[in-house]
């Protein structure tokens, strides 16, 4: 490893986050370099300090501010956003539009999809219940003890037919 290497994995090896053997030619490079060894122990120090510092959390819109301010900067210098940036900033209402009618859509499908499949439920189970409605309104009883395929359905397929 040389000096240049060095400088570039310094902030790494503080971390504690190089790979063993970057660590081992990094440690290695240290033993043989004074330069590179005062410069590590005024890193160190620096390092210890900073962490003696309480960290600072960035307001919430820092990031959108800062966009914001290097936006004006360089268009103040005349520089001017992308074609595809500018682009995208109008259509972006738009885009929206478009995700708010999908959304709507796509829940009136599937509304109408289970409106569908309840309401033919619902028709299916109407006539089963149906007769039975008919037979308690009729204090029919006698035949819900008879089995299945017996007088009663005989008896309720006449009624039906005429």
């Amino acid at each position: 490893m040389d000096c240049k290497g060095f400088r570039k994995g310094l902030g790494v090896y503080l971390e504690g986050e190089l790979s063993p053997d970057s660590k081992a030619a990094f440690e290695k490079h240290l033993e043989e370099c004074s330069s590179c060894r005062a410069l590590l122990n005024e890193f160190t120090a620096l390092w210890r300090d900073l962490e003696a510092f309480e960290r600072i959390k960035p307001s919430p819109y820092f990031k959108t501010r800062v966009k914001g301010r290097i936006k004006e900067i360089l268009v103040s210098e005349g520089a001017h956003p992308s074609w595809a940036e500018t682009l995208f900033t109008k259509l972006k209402p738009a885009m929206m539009g478009m995700i708010v009618v999908i959304g709507i859509f796509m829940g009136y499908l599937v509304g109408k999809h289970i409106y569908e499949q309840n309401h033919y439920q619902y028709q299916y189970s109407s006539r089963e219940s149906s007769l039975d409605q008919f037979i308690n309104s009729h204090y029919i009883f006698t035949f819900n003890e008879i089995p299945d395929a017996s007088l009663k359905n005989l008896y309720f397929s006449t009624n039906h037919n005429q």
